[in-house]
């Protein structure tokens, strides 16, 4: 979790009409619209000037209605302006293609028409949001640089101020503050007229986030004040709101942090005045993580339990970070069943998100089979054509075509052999889990009940503990059995839920697990159980045997390198000249070989040991 960071935005975008939600002018709007006045397209269209404050789903719903009106009426200038709200729609709900696509088209539409001039410059600033929401930056600065040639060749201080605001932000995007920062202020120095500096709000969040990074506070507050006090002035909730949460961070430096957390409460409650899910959450996470900085991680669970609630109500996709940020504030409370159910739903949100982008890849592989099936019935047609005038090199082009559909026929081959090898391999792992689940599983499950029969003995409670070992051993195998991968973050989490069940019966041992996979992998279902059964085995050992107070597992991945390591503080040992009356390193060693990992046995200083475990490059599917 970023404890102490308070979410922060730097607008892409200068509004150009004035943003308002849930204030006397949108609440007369909409009972205006209710009551079928005269003018309905302008009342829908002056609704869609509030739409960055307001529900999404609105905001669409309202820009669709005034271009269908707009369009019986052949209406053109308030068709435009419809369908720009359109494009900002499309950009809040992540379609940038589509926005991209609606502002391509309406700039061809109304360019080199004097009169249209306004709005087609407000189609390039959406080309330019759009663009940069897609990382596309090289190619939104040039279209920012256009928009500014274009303004200042036309005195339009609008233009200028967007394009230079815009030119800033993705100077930030690209980590060059020090570039973003200067443009950011030949914006502020372009609007000039205090008059007009209501027009452009996002320029003074920007610089004061700019100043913020470099800990200049006396300038973040100089342009907080400014802003907020635009953001009364024209009843601009959602900049009033961004301008409490970065005032909260200068309180939070100056160690108020009472204040500091008064002033994010306050701009959540601004932000669910909105009514836009998106903003609601980021006020949301910002809370809970300013909370967790201050230990309070109760408070900050029920902050991110709301988050998850709003998310479910809303249909908004739950992150990750929110449930692994819930999942280590009930490990630092020393909840660690509730620690466990966390993990649980994280892996479950993983695996989900591992099975949708299998199906987008899918997708995406016949779609480009049927384009390349489409491109060789259009060389077949042509060459049949190119047969009738040179029969002669048509011949030789045929030997030439049967020669290279039989290699095609044969690799065809080579695949679906090896497509029906996997499917059958799936098929022959997934009947082995349901075996081992039906008939040891159930075995386990009847010694174990079997055993509650009789009267309670040491004999008779060591038996029901190996029945419960036995049925644990079986789950974590059917796990990865019935898996067609399993990634090693996949393992790691596994191994987790593992630890925090030893964690009880050996408290007076402290079991840390540590993750730096910058490029996970993907592991066949025997090398995932190979790994899994080491890392258990050598977790066992140093609990049983080590006499340590800690116990740490690092697991590591990186490109052309990933390894795991299971350290200890304890008495250490010599692996070459040990004699154990089990078979644990034996059977770790054979696993290692039959899986071609690397596994060694070091001595720690100043005492301990680390068993350490090595996959090859040839390890990844």
């Amino acid at each position: 979790m970023p404890i102490g960071k308070v979410s922060l935005l730097l607008f892409l975008s200068i509004v150009p009409f004035v943003a308002r939600c849930q204030t006397p002018v949108i609440d007369s709007l909409k009972q205006t619209l209710a009551a079928g006045g005269p003018d309905q397209l302008g009342t829908l269209l002056a609704l869609c000037g509030q739409g960055e404050s307001m529900a999404i789903d609105s905001f669409f719903r309202y820009a669709r209605e005034a271009r269908q009106i707009a369009l019986d009426r052949k209406d053109e200038v308030s068709r435009l302006q419809a369908e720009f709200y359109l494009g900002r729609c499309y950009n809040f709900k992540g379609m940038f293609d589509s926005a991209l696509a609606l502002s391509a088209r309406d700039m061809r539409e109304t360019g080199g028409r004097s009169a249209m001039a306004g709005i087609n410059n407000h189609f390039r600033w959406q080309q330019i949001v759009s663009l940069a929401k897609q990382r596309r930056l090289e190619e939104s600065q040039d279209s920012a640089f256009k928009l500014l040639g274009i303004g200042e060749r036309s005195n339009d201080r609008w233009a200028q101020v967007t394009a230079l605001n815009n030119i800033g932000v993705n100077y930030n995007t690209l980590r060059n503050r020090p570039e973003a920062k200067k443009w950011m202020l030949k914006a502020w120095r372009t609007i000039g007229d205090t008059s007009k500096y209501k027009e452009f709000p996002p320029v003074f969040t920007n610089l004061a986030v700019m100043y913020l990074l470099e800990e200049k506070y006396d300038s973040v507050q100089f342009f907080i004040d400014r802003g907020l006090l635009i953001a009364r002035q024209i009843q601009d909730l959602r900049t009033e709101a961004d301008c409490l949460s970065i005032e909260a961070q200068v309180y939070a430096h100056e160690n108020k942090m009472d204040s500091a957390e008064q002033m994010l409460k306050k701009a959540a409650s601004i932000q669910q005045q909105t009514g836009n899910v998106q903003i609601i959450l980021g006020g949301l996470e910002s809370l809970a993580s300013f909370t967790a900085t201050r230990g309070q991680y109760a408070k900050a669970i029920s902050y991110l339990y709301e988050c998850e609630g709003f998310s479910k109500k809303y249909h908004e996709p739950v992150t990750l970070s929110l449930y692994s940020d819930m999942a280590e504030c009930y490990r630092l409370l020393g909840n660690y069943k509730a620690y466990g159910e966390t993990l649980d739903t994280l892996m479950q949100l993983k695996d989900s998100i591992y099975q949708k982008s299998k199906a987008e890849d899918l997708a995406k592989m016949e779609v480009q089979y049927e384009l390349s099936r489409e491109e060789a019935q259009i060389t077949r047609q042509k060459l049949e054509l190119l047969h009738k005038d040179l029969w002669i090199g048509g011949a030789a082009l045929a030997a030439l075509l049967i020669l290279t559909a039989a290699v095609v026929l044969f690799r065809r081959w080579q695949r679906t052999q090896a497509i029906a090898l996997a499917s059958a391999e799936e098929k022959e792992r997934k009947r082995i889990a349901a075996d081992l689940h039906d008939n040891l599983g159930a075995y386990a499950s009847a010694i174990s009940a079997g055993l509650d029969e009789i009267h309670p003995s040491p004999i008779t409670r060591h038996l029901k503990s190996l029945a419960a070992e036995v049925t644990s051993s079986l789950r974590d195998t059917i796990w990865v059995l019935n898996k067609e991968s399993t990634t090693l973050t996949g393992i790691s989490d596994r191994i987790k839920l593992y630890a925090q069940k030893m964690q009880g019966t050996y408290p007076s041992v402290q079991i840390l697990i540590d993750e730096d996979i910058s490029q996970d992998l993907k592991l066949s279902p025997m090398h995932a159980l190979h790994i899994f059964r080491i890392i258990q085995e050598a977790l066992h050992n140093a609990l049983e045997h080590s006499h340590g107070d800690r116990i740490r597992i690092a697991f590591e991945s990186h490109a052309g390198a990933t390894s795991v390591s299971i350290a200890d503080d304890g008495d250490g040992f010599d692996p070459g000249t040990r004699r154990s009356s089990g078979n644990g390193l034996a059977n770790m060693r054979s696993r290692a070989a039959e899986a071609g990992l690397g596994l060694t046995f070091e001595p720690v200083d100043p005492k301990g040991t680390r068993v350490v475990l090595k996959m090859r490059q040839n390890t990844q599917i």
